[in-house]
């Protein structure tokens, strides 16, 4: 078992990603053009921090965030530093994936949005605060488990936090993640499924990108186990995936459908749970004549 900590540890860290954030093209609101962002701001693996003597992860099974979470720069707090604010975040796969528009007005915000435009990377990084008495040390030899994954001692993970910010930043220091999610990726994903994006609505164009997340999410673990050597699951896993987008996520499809999509691909329904459910809503619309 794991023990808490009693020790006097810092009750706030910041956790870097490396993922691919893109300043995605302007809508098409009146007045106001806003630019977006989609990135993987936390990839639930453990991460040396300045004042803590050992590793330490967050479980996302216990961070609070609030709904629009703050997007600054360098973890700068002043308002020549806000670039924007969250719009949705979400646990996918073990990860904390946020998407947000840009408001920011700043030299700094103008700057930063020109880096992405121009191809730059940028990194994102988490600031959280721990919760005093909720931080669990795991020591040498033993083994922790939090966000879908195994962590061997010595080794902390805070098991309640609060996210306070999330940061764009040059450099990162979680090198396992390089997700492409941005605005073209997402829209060749539609049309590649038969979709017409300028057609659909902002309830569809949502689920539409939870279920894409999800299905990035879920490669992303199969190329982790690649990597592991275990091919077969991967190709297994593929399948199964490609099953639920071709039964579930068609323009034909419901709303109900894509939820259920999004939601099998989540729990990796074993892919005869997935034959079943495609022909039990087969037989109901042959019945209703839809």
């Amino acid at each position: 078992m794991a023990e808490n900590v009693i020790t006097t540890l810092p009750d706030g860290c910041t956790f870097e990603a490396c993922p691919d954030i893109e300043a995605v093209e302007p809508d098409d609101r009146p007045k106001q053009r806003t630019r977006r962002f989609e990135m993987v701001a936390y990839t639930g693996v453990e991460m040396g921090i300045r004042g803590w003597p050992h590793p330490i992860a967050v479980d996302l099974a216990g961070l609070a965030y609030a709904d629009h979470v703050p997007i600054v720069l360098d973890h700068k707090t002043d308002s020549e530093f806000i670039l924007g604010q969250t719009s949705s975040i979400r646990v996918i796969g073990g990860q904390l994936i946020v998407e947000g528009s840009i408001l920011g007005v700043s030299r700094q915000t103008k700057e930063a949005v020109a880096l992405a435009d121009g191809g730059f990377r940028w990194q994102a990084s988490i600031g959280v605060a721990t919760v005093q008495g909720k931080t669990d040390f795991i020591p040498s030899g033993r083994l922790g488990e939090a966000n879908g994954r195994q962590f061997k001692g010595p080794v902390y993970i805070s098991r309640e936090s609060h996210l306070r910010e999330i940061s764009f930043v040059s450099v990162g220091a979680d090198q396992q993640t390089r997700a492409t999610i941005a605005a073209q990726v997402f829209h060749d994903w539609l049309t590649a499924g038969d979709w017409k994006p300028e057609s659909l609505n902002d309830r569809q164009t949502s689920i539409l990108r939870a279920v894409y997340l999800h299905e990035d999410a879920q490669n992303r673990q199969a190329a982790r186990e690649a990597a592991d050597g275990n091919r077969l699951a991967i190709l297994a896993e593929r399948q199964r995936i490609e099953m639920i987008h071709r039964e579930f996520c068609g323009p034909a499809n419901s709303q109900e459908d894509l939820l259920l999509a999004a939601e099998m691909i989540r729990n990796r329904t074993p892919e005869n749970e997935v034959i079943k459910l495609a022909l039990e809503r087969a037989r109901a619309q042959a019945r209703f004549g839809l």
